[in-house]
């Protein structure tokens, strides 16, 4: 008797649960925001992506953009007519990688990736930003550490942040520290004004058309859109204690292109590049095939992988995987 009763009392906590939020959310942001999140999460969107589905996520998206517009005012007024400043040259710029618990503390994927950055960064700098040095490079407002410190702020949240105001103030290049390098890093991306990974995607189920990756952003100190997304999380996190949505950075960074037209000239002036970045992520487990490898790093050298999955080293023929293969090879 006690399973179907454990059942039954996680069922009704998870409906609880779910009220609560319905509540918070209708009064905190939306009806139609709090509707659309509800329905979304029944329907399971990345499970089962289909016409239903996608209408409820884009509806969803929508509420979060009208809200955003509204909450952001001050900001976009702000930065609205601005003109993208040519003052500063990036040419010397740092790659900028962040691993909050200290890099020899990181999974051994993560050790990979970052030494290929170094590996591959040529003239450049590479700066590890932890717990320990982010303030020799910026200084982040006591509000925002204090709900950091209580956890109102994670660590990937306040990695958004960190990675905006070093950018508007120092520039350079943020490479997120799950990004394998496997070719020499372009000097193109320091001598624009502002550099992104960029595909041609037709996906309906991607808001931002793949125009831009939080995950690796270049440009030069005093950015336009850099300073725009930044002035946007200190108004949050000066209100709020929690994010709308897992995609504010995305959102924010959306909410510049479609006001402020010189960072929507700037965004659409880059060229698509690295169109293989998620390829390898998608057969890390899989056994290493040389062919494949090749083909994925031909026109891509900026590969975005993930440690939150449990990958082997070997198949179970004792065969090498992929991810076994980056372990093991320094040169690639």
């Amino acid at each position: 008797m006690r399973q179907p009763f454990r059942s039954i009392k996680r069922m009704v906590s998870r409906i609880a649960s779910t009220s609560r939020a319905i509540s918070f959310n209708a009064r905190h942001y939306s009806v139609e925001y709090s509707f659309y999140s509800a329905v979304s999460q029944f329907l399971d969107f990345h499970r089962t992506p289909n016409k239903i589905t996608y209408f409820v996520m884009h509806r969803r998206r929508c509420s979060i953009q009208k809200y955003l517009r509204k909450k952001y005012r001050r900001v976009i007024d702000k930065y609205r007519s601005a003109e993208e400043e040519l003052r500063h040259s990036n040419e010397s710029g740092r790659i900028w990688v962040f691993w909050w618990q200290g890099e020899h503390d990181a999974p051994p994927l993560v050790q990979k990736c970052i030494a290929s950055i170094r590996r591959h960064s040529g003239s450049h700098d590479v700066v590890v930003l932890l717990k320990e040095n982010y303030a020799n490079y910026v200084v982040i407002p006591d509000y925002i550490l204090a709900k950091h410190d209580t956890g109102s702020i994670t660590h990937n949240q306040l990695a958004n942040l960190l990675r905006v105001m070093l950018l508007a103030q120092c520039g350079g290049a943020w490479l997120d520290a799950t990004i394998h390098v496997s070719g020499p890093i372009e000097e193109v991306i320091f001598r624009r004004h502002f550099y992104t990974h960029k595909v041609v995607h037709r996906s309906p189920g991607r808001f931002d058309h793949a125009k831009w990756s939080t995950y690796f952003l270049a440009g030069t100190k005093g950015n336009l859109l850099f300073r725009f997304v930044r002035d946007c999380y200190f108004l949050h996190w000066i209100e709020e204690d929690r994010q709308i949505d897992y995609f504010l950075f995305d959102y924010s960074i959306w909410l510049a292109y479609e006001t402020v037209p010189a960072v929507r000239k700037m965004i659409d002036s880059v060229p698509y590049n690295n169109p293989c970045i998620l390829s390898l992520q998608q057969v890390l487990g899989q056994k290493f095939d040389e062919s494949l490898y090749q083909e994925y790093t031909r026109d891509t050298y900026l590969h975005k992988l993930t440690w939150k999955t449990a990958f082997n080293p070997v198949t179970e023929d004792n065969e090498e995987t992929f991810y076994g293969y980056l372990l093991n090879n320094d040169g690639s």
